[in-house]
């Protein structure tokens, strides 16, 4: 009963903190996958420079690699969009079921339970 003051504020706060969380979390996977794919593809000119004409030939080696890391990107992406949603749609979900809740609570209150009550059919 005590805990009642606190736990408003933080129950608010965290109804709005949980989109930009998502959003964060999606913005770092995005930007951690092109900053991998942009490190392969600064390994080229080094590559290029170090070793000469031989350079070209080993050169495909971090193209391949960014290759690689741009599909598993893509995969990433899909898997972040159906991550994104389902959470978005868990935590709306959660706030529709506590003010259906509510909703209840007060039909209780004012003796509305009856109108929603199931009534057996009567055989003669």
């Amino acid at each position: 009963m005590f805990m009642w003051p606190l736990m408003v504020p933080v129950e608010i706060l965290g109804t709005f903190i949980k989109p930009f969380a998502l959003a964060i979390r999606l913005f770092a996977n995005m930007t951690g996958g092109h900053l991998v794919i942009a490190v392969f593809l600064s390994f080229v000119p080094v590559v290029i420079q170090a070793l000469g004409p031989v350079g070209y030939g080993m050169a495909i080696a971090p193209l391949l690699g960014a290759f690689a890391i741009n599909m598993l990107e893509i995969l990433v992406g899909f898997i972040q969009a159906y991550i994104f949603t389902f959470l978005t749609c868990l935590f709306l979900g959660q706030l529709v079921v506590h003010e259906h809740e509510e909703h209840e609570e007060h039909h209780d209150e004012h003796g509305h339970e009856d109108a929603h009550a199931h009534k057996p059919a009567v055989s003669h």
